[in-house]
This record gives structure tokens, sequence and C-alpha cells, in this order.
């Protein structure tokens, strides 16, 4: 899995998804998979609320 910076709820949430699908896509990672993996990219609150 790539390495992102964790969203803790402070910024931008369309612009964490958008990097996050962008970067999986490059990747190669299956949408299954992205869903599965988002989780790993949130920090505390938004981790919690998510």
């Amino acid at each position: 899995m790539p390495d992102f910076a964790k969203f803790d709820g402070t910024r931008d949430p369309k612009t964490h998804l958008s990097a996050y699908h962008g970067a999986m896509k490059l990747h190669g990672i299956e949408e299954e998979a992205m869903a599965q993996l988002f989780p790993q990219t949130l920090s505390s609150p938004a981790f919690q609320w998510f």
C-alpha cells in the first residue's frame, strides 16, 4: 500500500479521497481492496467516526 498522510478530519476530505483514489489506481489496486484499506489512512477522530 502506498504511504499516505493520515486524515484527521481537519482538512478537506474531498482532497484526501481524491489523492487516495488516484494513488491506489496508479498502483493497480482493485476497488474492493481500496475500500478495505481506506481506514488505514485515517487518524482520530476521523477514524473513530468512520
